[in-house]
């Protein structure tokens, strides 16, 4: 924490440290000879933005759907989990770790795709077309045999997993079995 401060301390350290990491960007790009700012290069234009918005759109529907769905689970786990034997709080917690378990998996989907996005630039760029295909059938290659290697994971050792996050209680384990049972 920052000089003992606890959460207010960490807050504070995370703020400064953007304001830090702001100041030396404004540095770097003023210093660049490709990038100029300047009031000219800050309007506003619809067409800029249109293009970026056309890139990010998929993006960012994929990432609200989580969010909708993960807020809507917790919200019916604590609505029904109540009157169930485990409470509310059992199934939020095994929730939170399929969530965690799952970001973990799309994080490696995620970086593989985007890790060949410059080779694959790079080939278009120079027009070896069939190094761009040659590349993108690797990516997609390499997601496959870990999309496999994850659901063999999850499917046959589903415990283990959920031992990396510890074993509450007796309660807490016997949800896991019942949830297991289901799956």
């Amino acid at each position: 924490m920052f000089f003992n401060t606890g959460v207010k301390g960490a807050a504070l350290a995370t703020i400064i440290s953007q304001i830090i990491s702001c100041f030396f960007t404004l540095i770097y790009f003023k210093k660049t000879k490709i990038i100029s700012l300047s009031k000219e290069s800050m309007k506003f234009d619809l067409g800029i933005t249109k293009k970026v918005a056309s890139l990010g759109v998929s993006s960012f529907i994929t990432q609200i759907s989580i969010v909708i769905i993960a807020a809507l689970a917790n919200n019916l786990m604590v609505k029904y989990g109540i009157d169930s034997k485990f409470g509310a709080d059992i199934p939020l917690s095994a929730f939170g770790i399929v969530m965690k378990v799952f970001g973990i998996v799309v994080s490696i989907f995620v970086g593989v795709s985007v890790g060949g996005q410059p080779i694959i630039g790079y080939y278009y760029g120079a027009g070896n077309i069939k190094r761009v295909k040659e590349t993108h059938k690797l990516i997609i290659l390499i997601n496959i045999i870990v999309g496999l290697i994850a659901t063999i994971i999850f499917e046959f050792f589903p415990q283990s997993i959920i031992k990396i996050f510890g074993s509450e209680s007796a309660l807490y384990n016997e949800y896991e079995f019942y949830v297991l049972e289901y799956i």
